[in-house]
């Protein structure tokens, strides 16, 4: 029987927000989003551990914060890298190591569907990479520097990725090891895996699924709550 871990990475800043509160510590209905998050993959009978990616100086704030949520899998809080990058990698580096399939998501998208998050953790029977995105459906416009119109591009086969985005742990530890090497940098974990050549399974997400960065974000995140 396979094991899965979820690490879920709130390690970040959060300054597109405006605040002095990192983004993923704001509340919504009285509760930190980055702990709705939690709620959400500790509600998944697939998922065996969940661990936690928050800012070094908040470790303590945190253990103290989260026993009140009494999750009921097992957990861990793992100190955050200085990127998002070296964030995901500290949480792979404390997964369990039984862990066959690991899920990497967003601490701020606290409105993943749990048949969402099931359908990455089944495709991985198939594929190395399985992530969620949403289509395209608005024209896509590439400008010049001086914000000047030269291109529409085709919106086919366009997708916003979103997460959790799931991987053989194996192979998504190895990738983050060559990353490292070649001082590669990107912004989610699925890049990592198409630029080592290996395929990743697009399956669909929803529109619910925001990811929280802007303060019109949280009061949006607040209505949909």
């Amino acid at each position: 029987m396979c094991f899965t871990s979820a690490v879920i990475v709130g390690g970040g800043k959060g300054l597109r927000m405006g605040s002095d509160i990192p983004k993923q510590f704001l509340s919504i209905d009285g509760l930190p989003i980055l702990f709705h998050t939690a709620l959400v993959f500790d509600s998944v009978e697939e998922i065996d551990e969940v661990l936690i990616v928050v800012p070094e100086n908040l470790i303590e704030f945190c253990c103290d914060q989260i026993k009140v949520l009494n999750l009921k899998k097992s957990f861990k809080l793992v100190s955050g890298g200085k990127q998002r990058q070296d964030s995901v990698r500290n949480g792979l580096d404390q997964v369990d190591s039984k862990s066959s399939k690991v899920l990497i998501h967003d601490g701020v998208r606290p409105f993943v569907k749990k048949d969402e998050i099931i359908s990455v953790i089944n495709g991985l029977d198939l594929y190395d990479g399985v992530i969620l995105g949403i289509p395209v459906v608005e024209t896509i416009k590439k400008t010049d520097p001086g914000k000047i119109v030269n291109k529409t591009i085709s919106r086919e086969n366009l997708y916003l990725a979103q997460t959790p985005q799931g991987f053989k742990t194996s192979i998504l530890k190895k990738v983050h090891e060559w990353a490292l090497e070649d001082g590669l940098d990107v912004t989610d974990d699925s890049a990592l895996m198409e630029n080592f050549g290996f395929q990743v399974k697009m399956v669909e997400g929803s529109r619910e699924n925001i990811k929280i960065t802007t303060p019109s974000d949280l009061e949006f995140a607040k209505k949909l709550f």
